[in-house]
């Protein structure tokens, strides 16, 4: 199992390098160290860490509460407020960033460590539920839709739609297989950036084209994921990368249709 990924939002350079530290002694991957809390949610959406250390009293037009909340809101990442302040206004603001913990300079290394395993484990329950609660959503809404078409090609449009609106996804689309050509071909199709899909073309056999996840997944008819899009380890050539369009990770599911024509 990979590390967990931390982000250290602190504007002391020493005190931020002695967590580094520690936090690296612990054994997680310390992704980056932001100086202020302008800087922390855009390390936050590159770096993409599985868990943030914030200092609240932070210099500048944004503190620290004001940068969890941001980070919370566009990225829903756990935030742990390390701080030397334990006064009750600065407990009180604190709270609408809704932290995952509130450690107290100077702390404790078994301290920071419980703190931060309990942040990782409540924030993938909380995770887990919410996918369980959408994955519900979306199925009774591609019942209603399935009772509510009227052709094919209505269904499967609406069936995309409902997996970006509901599913929580940025891109959806359906594709068929050619056996002939191996070729598969995108026929219905519904959110951001869909202009990616008329540059790659997708393949079943074990061509350029075959490496993809769609490619994948029909060849051996089971789903495919890559949560590596980040990571420099995407199969697309650079210009194609999912990544160059928003993209942290994707994955393709092949489905037989015995006496389907197309």
């Amino acid at each position: 199992m990979n590390p967990a990924r931390i982000l250290v939002v602190d504007d002391e350079i020493l005190v931020a390098k002695e967590i580094e530290m520690r936090v690296a002694a612990m054994g997680y991957q310390v992704v980056g160290t932001a100086r202020n809390a302008e800087e922390a949610p855009e390390f936050a959406r590159k770096d993409h860490p599985d868990l943030v250390l914030m200092g609240i009293n932070l210099p500048g037009k944004m503190d620290g509460t004001t940068a969890a909340e941001e980070i919370r809101r566009r990225f829903s990442l756990p935030v742990i407020f390390l701080t030397a302040y334990s006064e009750e206004t600065t407990l009180e603001r604190a709270k609408p960033a809704q932290p995952y913990g509130y450690i107290l300079k100077p702390f404790e290394e078994r301290e920071l460590r419980s703190a931060i395993e309990i942040a990782l484990h409540r924030h993938h329950a909380e995770r887990e539920i919410l996918r369980f609660n959408r994955l519900y959503d979306v199925l009774s809404q591609v019942n209603q839709a399935i009772v509510r078409s009227n052709s094919r090609d209505e269904l499967l449009v609406a069936i995309c739609r409902i997996m970006v609106e509901r599913g929580a996804v940025n891109l959806a689309w359906i594709g068929w297989f050619d056996p002939k050509t191996a070729a598969i071909r995108p026929v219905a199709r519904w959110g951001n950036h869909e202009e990616l899909l008329t540059l790659v073309e997708f393949h079943a056999d074990e061509g350029p084209g075959g490496h993809s996840n769609p490619g994948r997944a029909v060849r051996e008819n089971r789903p495919v994921f890559c949560n590596e899009c980040v990571r420099g380890k995407c199969l697309y050539p650079a210009e194609l990368a999912p990544v160059r369009f928003g993209f942290n990770s994707r994955g393709s599911f092949g489905e037989e249709s015995p006496g389907r024509e197309d």
